[in-house]
């Protein structure tokens, strides 16, 4: 753990090497890359936006997609590290005097999606089908959800300029290496909610990944 905390871009990439890598379990069990996706929790909360910048599109995605994981334990970490990337990417990163105003919008937000998080259980923060206002915030979960993904590619945007587009062509991908139908569902109702420009290349990723998910 020392050695991690000491050389945190490498440990970032090998752990991310791991995460990388197919589930070869069911989603109500922890595989591999669920292990170092737990792992990367206290890495990610100690490192630098610098070295997280490159891995971030597929961070969030892992996380927004773990809170769905049938295994309670599984979902609150990913839940953790949704709000520890937040506080590395948003509310650690220092701005000068011209930026000031730009990153405490970013850093309003970050902390309204974090409050968010920590008030919920994982499992229950945005559920599918689900269009029953929840307390507290008078949205439905899926309402909830593209609040969520606005604030956290508005927060970041200082950090990872090209979120959006990332994030996006990662989304349509994903569902192609894992076909199970709650991450194909989730990483598609993903996809439309961060809303950008719809491409040649993503109609034909959707083809692949329904055909794929048919069959």
């Amino acid at each position: 753990v020392y050695m991690a905390r000491c050389h945190t871009d490498l440990t970032v990439r090998t752990l991310m090497d791991q995460v990388s890598m197919l589930p070869e379990t069911p989603s109500s069990r922890v595989s591999r890359s669920n292990v170092a996706t737990i792992l990367l929790i206290e890495i990610v909360h100690e490192s630098s936006f610098e070295h997280l910048r490159d891995h971030t599109p597929l961070l969030l995605h892992l996380a927004i997609v773990g809170m769905d994981h049938d295994d309670e334990n599984y979902a609150e970490y990913c839940s953790h590290l949704l709000i520890n990337l937040l506080q590395t990417m948003v509310l650690k990163v220092r701005a000068d005097e011209e930026e000031f105003s730009k990153l405490s919008a970013a850093c309003s937000k970050a902390t309204l999606v974090i409050q968010f998080l920590e008030s919920r259980d994982a499992q229950d923060t945005w559920r599918d089908g689900d269009e029953i206002a929840a307390p507290g915030t008078g949205r439905t979960p899926p309402a909830e959800l593209q609040w969520a993904i606005d604030c956290i590619v508005d927060g970041m945007a200082r950090a990872v300029p090209d979120l959006r587009l990332r994030w996006s062509n990662l989304a349509l991908q994903y569902p192609l290496m894992d076909r199970r139908e709650d991450i194909v569902t989730r990483s598609h109702q993903i996809f439309r909610f961060l809303r950008h420009e719809i491409q040649l290349q993503h109609a034909r990723q959707l083809l692949f990944s329904s055909h794929a998910y048919c069959h």
